[in-house]
């Protein structure tokens, strides 16, 4: 069987490269005239000072395919649904071309090329079909089935306007219909090609939409670092998309106008810091759409944002400070953060998708944040916005976070925090935060009321201590719907030997902090179970119930005020002791 194909544009690959030379040393090259590319320009190594540029407008190329063998058989398929040949049509736009097996490099050897883009396009469409066995094409040559080879590699350049950089073929199978001398049927050939697209160097100049493509029938590596110097103008958006394969970003200066949109695409990828010239700055948009996406290394984009959008995919961050204005998280994504790594932002976030990891999350300002699914997560930190946590699975599947940190300063506007879910915390500092609690809440390790409010909404659930903790005077505990709407009675339940205490807050002399304010909750009643304590040493507490099933209640100092105290049950015993010179009055019922 014989193969041959009427276009040029068939067989090879693109490469460009460059030796990079100390700025001080940079020799000096005499002026060129520009070259103004208006149809197909072969070349494989651009490495002059020459200014192209790339106009509009398109050449005109054969796309027909001849395969022949005992007998003969056509180039088209019968179904006009499928693809009869490697390009969809037989014109492509005006640009420079690179299709042999040779790869192609842009380089300053002997000057800086420059390229203006207005509407032409630098494309490797070098390429071969999957054929069984040896084959000719048009021009003699022998081929296999292997892909064709060859870097497109750039490492000097300055690129301008509407840039288009393409690598591999537009089309990744071709149907034919094929003959035996006997029997006519119809075949698919695979249109693959290898080499990476490495981006180590030049100038991206994006004033308008651009793109930066390789075909997914190329099988490689996109590959961006070095000092390459990326600038997204004002509303405009650059693509770097892999064709679903990877992309590594090692370095590389991205500034990002407002407005300005860069987006990586692909199947998998990872962004690390590998010299110190990498940054990015603006207030644009670094947008990543991938199936799988690492954040490896600090990052600093104070005044732009990330947006990660590959559908159900998963964005991790795996070590330093990602400290960025604005996050998205997309179409159900899931974001990890590992033990070393810190996001911290200044805007809203809602993450449906999971939240995981061992490490921190800053929510800086105002920034407000939803979770609808939490598993065993390090740290959250509150500023000033709104933090709601919600539970997105069907089942009674306990929503968990390690630490929770409320607003830690003393502010008018301090932090929210709703608890729609059923929560489990190892540890909440609760600072200046008010925390609104709509369903029930376990604490495993400490609860630190601090300055905080907590508010029993209706339908709440009991707040439940596995550990010691101490409820100051400066704490607040809202139960009553005259004081916050919606506020209902509501239960802190300590439990498993561990030690429930108020205590007034006292200053480095011993003095009480605020000695106007005593705690007090109208419909607040305090459980003490399994082998728990509850210890009264406050100046006065108020509220209205206080039971003590298996466990002790023991006014040590002060003076206890409640409506009702239940001692035991007809199973369990229990202890109340007031102490010399403490005071308990019941103003309702007391049993034992």
């Amino acid at each position: 069987m014989r193969v041959y194909r009427k276009s040029n544009c068939f067989k090879a690959c693109l490469m460009i490269s460059t030796a990079l030379t100390a700025a001080a040393f940079a020799p000096v090259f005499p002026a060129r005239a520009d070259t103004v590319v208006d149809s197909r320009l072969a070349k494989s190594r651009i490495d002059d000072g020459t200014k192209y540029i790339l106009s509009g407008g398109t050449w005109n190329g054969s796309t027909s395919w001849d395969i022949g063998g005992d007998g003969w058989a056509e180039n088209e398929s019968d179904n006009p649904d499928r693809n009869n040949s490697a390009y969809p049509n037989s014109t492509f736009p005006n640009g420079i071309y690179q299709s042999d097996n040779t790869g192609m490099v842009i380089s300053n050897a002997t000057g800086k090329p420059e390229f203006v883009f207005d509407g032409g396009v630098i494309w490797d469409d070098s390429a071969y079909g999957s054929f069984t066995g040896t084959m000719r094409l048009n021009n003699g040559t022998l081929v296999g089935g292997t892909a064709a080879g060859g870097d497109f590699s750039i490492n000097s350049g300055v690129f301008r306007g509407a840039i288009d950089i393409r690598k591999g073929n537009s089309v990744d199978t071709v149907w034919t219909k094929i003959s035996d001398g006997e029997t006519v049927s119809e075949k698919e050939y695979v249109i693959a090609s290898t080499g990476n697209l490495n981006i180590y160097g030049g100038e991206f100049y994006a004033t308008e939409d651009s793109q930066i493509l390789m075909y997914k029938g190329n099988t490689g590596t996109v590959n961006v670092g070095g000092s390459t110097q990326w600038k997204i103008s004002a509303g405009k958006t650059m693509t770097v998309n892999a064709g679903g394969h990877e992309i590594n970003i090692t370095g590389g200066q991205f500034d990002l106008a407002a407005g300005g949109t860069l987006v990586f695409s692909g199947g998998t990828g990872a962004l690390t810091k590998s010299n110190s010239t990498q940054s990015f700055t603006g207030s644009g948009t670094l947008e990543l759409d991938f199936s799988e996406f690492s954040i490896n290394s600090a990052m600093n984009f104070e005044n732009g944002g990330i947006r990660f959008t590959g559908k159900n995919g998963a964005l991790n961050l795996t070590n330093g400070d990602v400290i960025v204005s604005r996050f998205e998280i997309a179409n159900s994504a899931s974001l990890n953060i590992s033990e070393k790594a810190r996001l911290s932002i200044k805007s809203d976030l809602v993450i449906d998708g999971n939240l995981s990891g061992k490490g921190e999350l800053i929510l800086s300002d105002k920034a407000n944040a939803r979770f609808g699914r939490l598993d065993g997560f390090g740290t959250i930190t509150l500023g000033s916005g709104t933090l709601t946590f919600t539970d997105a699975t069907s089942d009674d599947v306990s929503v968990s976070l390690e630490v929770l940190n409320g607003t830690q300063k003393e502010d008018s506007d301090a932090g929210v925090i709703n608890i729609n879910a059923n929560m489990r915390f190892g540890t909440v500092n609760l600072g200046y935060s008010t925390l609104y609690l709509n369903e029930g809440m376990e604490i495993v390790d400490a609860l630190n009321f601090d300055h905080g409010t907590i508010v029993f909404m209706q339908n709440a659930k009991p707040l439940t201590l596995q550990s010691s903790a101490t409820l100051w005077n400066t704490s607040t505990i809202v139960t009553d719907s005259s004081v916050v709407a919606g506020a209902t009675e509501g239960t802190v339940t300590i439990k498993d030997g561990k030690t429930l205490t108020f205590a007034d807050e006292t200053d480095e002399n011993g003095n009480k902090t605020d000695p106007d304010r005593h705690f007090e909750s109208k419909g607040l009643t305090v459980a003490v179970e399994d082998g728990a304590n509850a210890v009264f040493a406050a100046e006065k507490t108020t509220f209205k119930t206080l039971t003590a099933t298996n466990g002790k209640a023991s006014v040590d100092s002060g003076e206890l005020n409640v409506e009702t105290v239940r001692v035991g049950d007809q199973n369990l015993n229990g202890d109340f002791v007031v102490a010399a010179g403490a005071t308990a009055n019941v103003s309702g019922t007391f049993s034992a």
